[in-house]
């Protein structure tokens, strides 16, 4: 290196970082007084300078120039293995910045794993609980309606009288609460941070349980109901994100699912109580458990380095890495991309960030694979599946099957998180998607050549809102008589049984953990939050349209259709969906 470079004080060196574009090369700077981490910076920033070294092909790295310890003279920096490494696959591609495969492991190659630590395992747990909660509040309209028809009194000794169209408030208003904290969601998650966030939407929760502890009318229940939806949302949003942030990049996927398997703990925890605890006391446990979890995240669970590094608290991010990663992990190298991905050349931040075309073309597929999510029947078997079973002309408990179809569902989910590290999301979401396709290809088949007799008493059940959450509220069917002649069939059961299992190993759960994944941490939450409002919108219409779709297709043309669609969704992902397995996300 040059004498002039090594008398140049290290304050005057420019810090900040920024993408590369796609037709400048990268340059190596070897010079650096004590580097804190290593960023890029392309050839046309660093051309006027002297001492630096043009590679030749795609992509080098620059160590950035920091505060010099003890002087400020020139001195050579190793670069650290794994940006190097990285910097050698993008030679080799000929490409700008690429993912960063597997962990930052201090003198390990590309690839490498680092095993999570047992504070990661705690913390992922700990969040964890704000979808056991979510599961609870969706699954607590079953208990309530079942309780109603035999105990109408209320904690306060009054006496409660619910129409069917205010039965079926009790589960929309939780979707209206839900849609109405969308934005909210994604903007404290994205300003205050995931843990901060996290506990404010503890607030309208235990606000709405207190509603429903305390009701002596409708109305109360009803907007109880409103206030649990808004805060369940928020605490989603930013539960799923922090369990992506805060683990190793080899187990992300595990760890976003666990939070996942949590929602249907949930629902069995409903199931399995319902017949002991009375839905005011549910309410009241409630209470009890958000408070002991909002004072447990307060206390335990840092914010995610991902955030601190794009609040530009690297000191902070530092230290919370060292604490979560361990001793081995390279926290430099993971600081500085996390920085490099998180720059825009526009400037443009939040909501506004989303507009861009760079962003366009990721929630596009994103949209597309939610849309084929709902319309190949994803949300409806869960919701619908005693109605189905009865359509097909099987009868069978309400309590029953749901708890048949969740104990399923969560069996599917927890096979999913056991896997999707290993060999993706886009072969997990194929092999659902084909088992699902087979699924409803056969009952399509098995309605169309054995038509099932129409149940006594069976009527179409058109409504103007159905059950919007991803387990039935309320049984809106008459009961079969008693007396009456019903076939029994189990070849439509066990096709169930199947497509739910299907369904909840990758249709199910997976859009949305990569939604999580395809956004970087300054618009996470802004990205999700669309996505999720999306989600909520085009499930209400699968919903809203399952009757009108039974008269117009015929009840073999709506398996066939759903068939149809989950072969389309496996076109989708295979040319459309980016695997995000094993990737740096930024």
């Amino acid at each position: 290196m040059g004498d002039t470079r090594a008398a140049r004080p290290a304050s005057s060196l420019p810090v900040q970082a920024c993408v590369p574009s796609t037709d400048a090369p990268l340059t190596l700077l070897k010079w650096a007084p004590r580097p804190t981490s290593p960023v890029l910076r392309t050839a046309s920033e660093e051309q006027a300078r002297n001492g630096t070294e043009k590679v030749q092909g795609g992509a080098s790295v620059l160590i950035q120039a920091g505060e010099g310890v003890g002087g400020t003279g020139a001195q050579e920096q190793q670069v650290s293995p794994a940006i190097m490494s990285l910097a050698q696959q993008m030679l080799q591609m000929q490409a700008p910045l690429g993912p960063h495969l597997c962990d930052f492991v201090v003198g390990a190659p590309m690839g490498a794993v680092l095993r999570p630590t047992l504070k990661q395992v705690i913390m992922i747990l700990l969040i964890s609980l704000s979808s056991f909660e979510f599961g609870l509040v969706l699954s607590w309209p079953n208990a309530f309606s079942t309780q109603l028809s035999s105990d109408n009194s209320t904690l306060l000794n009054h006496q409660l009288h619910f129409t069917p169209w205010e039965m079926d408030m009790v589960g929309s208003l939780s979707f209206a609460g839900k849609t109405t904290s969308v934005f909210l969601g994604g903007w404290l998650t994205g300003s205050f941070g995931r843990r901060l966030s996290n506990i404010y939407g503890c607030f309208p929760l235990i606000l709405g349980w207190f509603f429903i502890i305390f009701a002596y009318n409708n109305t109360l229940i009803l907007v109880g109901r409103f206030f649990c939806g808004f805060g369940t949302l928020i605490m989603l949003i930013s539960s799923k994100i922090y369990a992506a942030e805060i683990t190793n990049i080899s187990f992300r996927g595990m760890a976003t699912i666990t939070v996942e398997v949590m929602k249907f703990v949930g629902y069995l925890t409903v199931a399995a109580t319902a017949t002991d605890l009375s839905w005011y006391k549910m309410a009241m446990i409630n209470v009890i458990l958000l408070v002991i979890y909002g004072i447990s995240v307060w206390l335990v669970l840092p914010e995610t380095p991902a955030f601190l590094t794009v609040q530009n608290k690297e000191a902070e991010a530092r230290r919370v890495l060292r604490v979560v990663r361990g001793p081995k992990a390279d926290v430099d190298a993971e600081l500085s991309l996390l920085k490099l991905r998180n720059e825009r050349e526009d400037g443009s931040s939040g909501y506004t960030a989303l507009i861009k075309k760079d962003m366009l073309n990721k929630m596009v597929p994103l949209f597309v694979l939610i849309f084929l999510r709902a319309f190949c029947g994803s949300d409806v078997i869960i919701s619908y599946t005693t109605r189905m079973l009865k359509d097909l002309g099987v009868t069978m408990d309400h309590n029953l099957s749901t708890l048949i179809i969740s104990s399923v569902s969560l069996s599917g989910v927890i096979l999913s998180g056991s896997v999707v590290d290993r060999v993706g999301r886009r072969l997990c979401l194929i092999v659902s998607l084909v088992f699902m396709a087979t699924g409803y290809a056969m009952l399509g088949f098995y309605t169309y050549f054995l038509p099932p007799a129409p149940l006594p008493g069976h009527e179409p059940d058109i409504r103007l809102l159905p059950s919007l959450d991803d387990s039935a509220t309320v049984s809106y069917l008459p009961e079969a008589p008693s007396g009456g002649e019903v076939e029994n069939r189990l070849f439509p059961v066990f096709c169930f049984i199947g497509i739910a299992f299907a369904n909840a190993a990758g249709m199910s759960s997976l859009p949305l953990l990569i939604a999580v994944e395809y956004f970087p941490t300054s618009i996470r939450a802004q990205g999700l939050s669309v996505c999720l409002l999306w989600l909520n919108f085009i499930t209400i219409a699968a919903l809203q349209l399952y009757s009108t779709m039974v008269e117009v297709l015929t009840l073999a043309g709506l398996y066939w259709h759903y068939a149809l669609l989950s072969a389309a969704a496996i076109l989708h992902v295979m040319f459309f969906i980016r695997e995000t397995n094993q990737q740096d996300i930024g």
